[in-house]
């Protein structure tokens, strides 16, 4: 079986430390910043040694939960598949990327709680 495969959306605090949760239990995590360049560039690098893509200056256009898997179609025009996508920013929920099943919020008060309920569902 795969390791599940996770999309965050976002690059606070509180999004690094799920990020970095998710990749020190096997999971292929990417995490996307649409600004240039990354808030805390020690966390970036920090979550770069574990493994996570980094990717900025690049956004979530749209989200399709299909039920096997979550497509998600990115600023740059790909669409990429994921076991689940997390919202970190302030779209959380909006009609391109709308909330549920494989398309989450994130708990700032509970990161260690949804990285299990993600792996769980991955």
């Amino acid at each position: 079986m795969p390791d599940p495969s996770f999309l965050i959306v976002g690059a606070s605090p509180a999004a690094s430390a799920l990020a970095s949760a998710l990749a020190r239990h096997g999971a292929e995590v990417a995490l996307i910043e649409s600004g240039s360049t990354w808030p805390d560039p020690d966390a970036a690098a920090a979550l770069a040694a574990q493994g996570v893509e980094l990717r900025a200056g690049l956004g979530l256009v749209g989200t399709l939960d299909v039920g096997s898997h979550v497509e998600a179609e990115l600023s740059d025009g790909h669409v990429e598949n994921y076991d689940g996508v997390v919202l970190a920013g302030p779209r959380l929920g909006d009609d391109r990327a709308p909330l549920g099943g494989r398309v989450v919020a994130l708990d700032a008060t509970d990161v260690t709680g949804l990285a299990a309920r993600l792996l769980r569902v991955g």
